[in-house]
């Protein structure tokens, strides 16, 4: 099938998907390099956001050319940002047992979406499900704001310590 406007076939457009993921890993890591897990988090969540709300307009435009920029475009930045961080940020704020149920629940979310976007898409059209997922990264971005904190160059203790609420009573005390 080539795509009305493009002339792209499903397995070009594939092939683009992987070669976009690849290339945005190395480029993420370098960034990791460069900047702080928040910051990095914050810009290209937020962009995600603004990318996949452009991605549901386009989908009710039926513009595929805009849809297709969109995707690769989310792709890179999840690759830049919440791909590789949201991996490491765990490792870094949480003991074994929570890093464990939060590998399952990244994992089985991951699961439960792969298999109700099919059923869903029997009843709505695909723009409302990316206005859905846009709408959810954008309060993902307000959560990054308000409760991820800097862990970039710090040590285990002090990273223990943004986050435990016995420090916190221990200052309040004195």
């Amino acid at each position: 099938m080539v795509f009305k406007g493009l002339d792209m076939s499903n397995t070009t457009i594939t092939a683009l998907v992987g070669i976009i993921n690849f290339l945005a890993t190395l480029v993420g890591l370098g960034f990791l390099a460069c900047f702080g897990r928040k910051t990095i988090m914050l810009v290209f969540n937020a962009a995600m956001a603004l990318t996949i709300l452009l991605l549901s307009y386009y989908s009710f435009e039926h513009n595929s050319t805009g849809m297709i920029v969109c995707v690769l475009l989310f792709i890179a930045f999840f690759e830049f940002s919440s791909g590789p961080i949201v991996w490491l940020y765990m490792a870094e704020i949480m003991q074994d047992k929570a890093l464990s149920i939060g590998a399952f629940l990244n994992w089985f979310l991951s699961l439960v979406v792969s298999i109700t976007i099919p059923l869903i898409l029997r009843q709505v059209a695909i723009g409302y499900i990316f206005l859905f997922f846009g709408i959810c990264t954008v309060f993902g971005t307000l959560f990054i704001i308000f409760f991820m904190e800097e862990t970039r160059g710090k040590s285990q203790a002090e990273i223990d310590r943004l986050y435990s609420k016995e420090v916190d009573n221990d200052y309040q005390k004195e």
